[in-house]
Order: C-alpha cells, then structure tokens, then sequence
C-alpha cells in the first residue's frame, strides 16, 4: 500500500507507477482498469516492448525477499531469477479483457495472485 500510495502521489522513480484504464469493445462499457506498479524495468504495453531507457523503481526489498522464499521453495527456478516486477491492483469494478502477456517478456514467465 505505501508504494502505491508513493505512486498515485508521483513521488516514485520515472513511470513506475501507471493508472490504466479499460473500454469493453462489445459493450462499450468503461472499467476503472488497474494500477500498475513496475520495478526492476519498464515494459511499454502500446508498444508491445521492455523499455530500458524508461526509468522505473529498483527491485523493492520485499520483493527480492518474496523471490529468495519462492527460489528456496523451488516454486521459481534459482537459474532464472526475476529481476522484474509488474503489480496490478484492481479496485471494485475494475477490469482489464482476457488476454496473453506478449512474447517480449523473457522466459521462464511467473505470475503470482
């Protein structure tokens, strides 16, 4: 929450923070779409592309330690460890369409809800 916080308050590092939003196509119904928090780089979603000349916020502590607790538990491989992270927070009524994380991110790819 405080980095989030730190985000709608413009007080982190370049474009780490991003409010995004979302039309339905069909309906045209329009959602709140999500907050996003990037660290670690930037991925442009308009252009499909890892921006490294964008600045964003380092890795976060709690981060690298939610990552030493997944590499211990064998849950993410310790050969490829995350140095990158993308937070959506959705709000009641927000939404974003089904979809697949374009190929640009590297693999292996984890999500974590």
């Amino acid at each position: 929450k405080k980095m989030l916080r730190r985000g709608t308050a413009r007080t982190l590092e370049g474009d780490t923070f991003m409010q995004s939003t979302y039309t339905d196509p069909i309906s045209g119904k329009r959602g709140l779409g999500r907050q996003v928090l990037q660290f670690g780089s930037f991925y442009d979603y308009a252009n499909h592309c890892i921006s490294p000349a964008l600045a964003v916020e380092k890795m976060d502590d709690i981060l690298e330690e939610l990552i030493d607790k997944l590499t211990e538990a064998h849950a993410l491989p310790k050969s490829h460890r995350p140095d990158t992270a993308i937070i959506n927070v959705y709000r009641k009524g927000d939404n974003i369409p089904p979809h697949i994380d374009h190929q640009d991110y590297p693999r292996p790819f984890s999500t974590i809800s």
